[in-house]
């Protein structure tokens, strides 16, 4: 049997199939993302970090990382993977990772093993998410545990639609976005020196749910939705979005595709207030 044979084709493989695989590589398994749920959330909520694991992955993807699995191939993979991570130096640029790895250190753990278990993670969230729900199977007994699920739960969309839409416009101040009217907005406010964060997240104060802004303005305290056409499922998720701010009170612009046609006029008497 040649090596095309032994190794099955990624589309055949299922959902579940592919949730096992990235449990296996995860230190202590599932137990891992209740270890460490709030460091996973706070990694999955910070765009430098998730463009690192893009850039990772790519020719790999949430399906393709699969197909080498028991092969030489993914043995590569993990090295390669380990070395990027080390060499972007995650351990001290992001505050979350620190913890993790300065955890699993205490527990015997490898620097290669942290950089495995946290990408794994990453894609292990992404995957259940895209089912509507992050549950673990392994520890859900406790009330404590309990929580810690339904915290991930309503995770919403900081977990996996950075990795699923790649942001590839390039606005003129650097940052990269996900669609044309997000471009069109952020060359507005850079050209009008008008200081502005990208898909910043979005916390509830009084419970667990969270959600990720297309635009946010500290000087402000402004957030900024570019609503697109869509499905009825999206449409029902514009207007949980929408309460989400109201009834925490969060300052929210909204700008509806049609609305792009006078942008400038939007914008201008939105910030000349």
């Amino acid at each position: 049997m040649n090596a095309s044979n032994k190794s099955r084709s990624t589309n055949s493989m299922s959902r579940e199939e592919k949730l096992a695989i990235c449990t296996r590589e995860l230190y202590s398994h599932e137990q891992f993302i209740q270890n460490f749920k709030q460091d996973l959330n706070e990694l999955l909520s910070a765009q430098d970090f998730m463009n690192l694991v893009r850039s990772i992955s790519t020719g790999k993807d949430s399906n393709g990382m699969f197909s080498g699995y028991r092969s030489p191939e993914i043995q590569r993979f993990k090295q390669t993977l380990n070395q990027a991570m080390r060499d972007a130096q995650v351990y001290f640029k992001f505050t979350a990772y620190h913890r993790i790895a300065d955890r699993m250190q205490s527990l015997g753990a490898t620097q290669k093993s942290t950089a495995i278990s946290v990408f794994y993670a990453v894609w292990l969230l992404s995957l259940k998410s895209a089912t509507g729900g992050i549950k673990t199977t392994a520890t859900c007994n406790s009330p404590a545990n309990d929580h810690s699920a339904a915290a991930f739960e309503q995770s919403d969309e900081l977990v996996d639609f950075r990795l699923k839409w790649p942001a590839q416009y390039r606005c003129e101040d650097g940052h990269y976005v996900r669609s044309k009217n997000e471009m069109l907005v952020d060359n507005w406010l850079f050209s009008h020196r008008i200081c502005h964060a990208y898909e910043k997240a979005v916390f509830s104060s009084s419970d667990s749910t969270n959600y990720c802004s297309d635009f946010f303005i500290p000087s402000r305290q402004l957030f900024i939705e570019i609503w697109g056409l869509g499905t009825q499922e999206y449409l029902q998720r514009k207007e949980r979005k929408i309460h989400f701010y109201q009834s925490n009170g969060y300052q929210l612009l909204s700008i509806e595709d049609k609305d792009v046609r006078n942008l400038d006029d939007i914008l201008s008497r939105t910030f000349s207030r």
